[in-house]
């Protein structure tokens, strides 16, 4: 987004636009107070705000228009300010991070301050990025701090900025160097790389043995040329940046994580929302399917219920065995990542899911993967195919045994 940012003190003029936008229900949902404001007690504040030489009641504007409000409150007697801030409803992408920047710059140039705090309700993910984004430090969590007006209960992320980083920021951004450094909640070069037309990217798989971790490695690799991508094995080797691509991962990826990243993503071998829960593709070949769907969608809770970016259909060759499905899928999750990646450079925003027509595979067990020696080899195939030779291979009892079974194709007539 192009154009002049600018901050300027609030005037009397001003007060039925603030008023208007902070009484929009996307607003004031993630205010502490929720009602809606009256216009005296919106004057009152005002004119309170304007005697008190400890607060800035400022606006942002974009080429001269009004497009967000900022306000600075400077701890008695300190050169500390905490912020707050919200943008015009309707305003354009982008305006957020060009807003943080605008109010930043005169907090540390024009008012001189030495540090900015700021505060978001902890499940308001899209604040917590946003600090997270424009370099503040997580400086922790005050559980349970906020009571609603509904009785419910909030803990509130906390955040901070020096003066320091906010100029060691702004010279890297400007001579186009990565910060690399392994702060907390910090993604290396976010805002570096971002303006070089590049992003930041994690990819997480929690299994170092997992078969798709060569191609992945492979794929960060190429991914190096025009970003700042990295490859995980734990959440907690997650910096924060740009992307968060959640490959085979078997760990718990929480709201406080996702906050760090613009985008978590997630890959789901299913045409959703038919097909949630565990290994869909499994319990889809076993039914006869000779296709697979693949999703690619935002992680959030409940599982699988993201907004959807992108699905590839895989076709998968009835003949084919383990290896050769988990190829295919394989191939299919990394062109869906390199689609992911152009959608979001170019602005797309995801469709949300319905939730009509879901359905819900649950977990497999060992004991799914057991063959009935009496019925024919024909009849016992496809099981054969889709067990994992290694996690979770075919077995059969006779005899007082255990006994397991693998498929091996003849070489010449393997996929590829």
């Amino acid at each position: 987004m192009s154009g002049v940012d600018t901050v300027r003190p609030m005037v009397e003029a001003d007060l039925d636009l603030i008023r208007g936008w902070r009484n929009h229900p996307e607003v004031r949902r993630w205010m502490y107070t929720t009602h809606e404001i009256g216009d005296e007690e919106h004057r009152r504040w005002f004119e309170d705000g304007r005697r008190d030489p400890s607060k800035h009641l400022l606006v942002y504007e974009r080429d001269g228009e009004p497009a967000g409000f900022i306000s600075l409150a400077r701890l008695r007697g300190t050169d500390v300010a905490e912020w707050g801030f919200y943008l015009a409803p309707g305003a354009a992408p982008g305006s957020g991070v060009a807003l943080g920047k605008a109010a930043l710059e005169y907090a540390f140039g024009t008012l001189g301050l030495h540090k900015v705090s700021g505060h978001a309700l902890a499940d308001n993910e899209r604040s917590v990025r946003f600090h997270l984004r424009l370099g503040f430090r997580d400086e922790g969590l005050r559980r349970d701090h906020h009571l609603a007006a509904d009785g419910s209960r909030h803990s509130v992320a906390c955040f901070g900025l020096l003066a320091g980083e906010w100029r060691s920021r702004k010279a890297g951004s400007a001579a186009g160097e990565l910060d690399r450094g392994d702060a907390p909640g910090r993604g290396p070069g976010v805002e570096e790389v971002a303006s070089s037309g590049g992003m930041t990217i994690e990819v997480l798989t929690s299994d170092r043995d997992h078969p798709v971790v060569p191609r992945l490695e492979a794929w960060v690799a190429d991914a190096n040329r025009g970003h700042a991508a990295r490859l995980c094995h734990d959440t907690s080797e997650l910096r924060g940046g740009d992307v968060l691509f959640l490959v085979s991962c078997a760990q718990i990826v929480g709201p406080e994580v996702r906050a760090r990243y613009a985008h978590c993503l997630v890959l789901h071998a299913s045409d959703l929302p038919r097909g949630r829960g565990w290994s869909p593709h499994v319990w889809e070949l076993l039914a006869g399917a000779e296709h697979l769907t693949l999703s690619l969608l935002d992680a959030q809770e409940p599982v699988d219920s993201g907004a959807i970016w992108a699905k590839l259909e895989v076709p998968i060759d009835r003949s084919w065995l383990f290896e050769e499905i988990s190829a295919a899928l394989f191939d299919a999750e990394l062109a869906l990542m390199d689609r992911a990646l152009v959608l979001i450079a170019e602005g797309h925003a995801p469709t949300p899911q319905p939730e009509e027509g879901s359905t819900y595979h649950r977990r497999r067990r060992p004991s799914d993967s057991e063959l009935d020696p009496r019925r024919p080899l024909a009849e016992l195939f496809d099981l054969l195919r889709v067990a994992d030779p290694v996690r979770y291979p075919g077995f059969f009892e006779l005899r007082g045994r255990r006994y397991y079974v693998q498929l091996r194709a003849a070489e010449e007539d393997r996929r590829g």
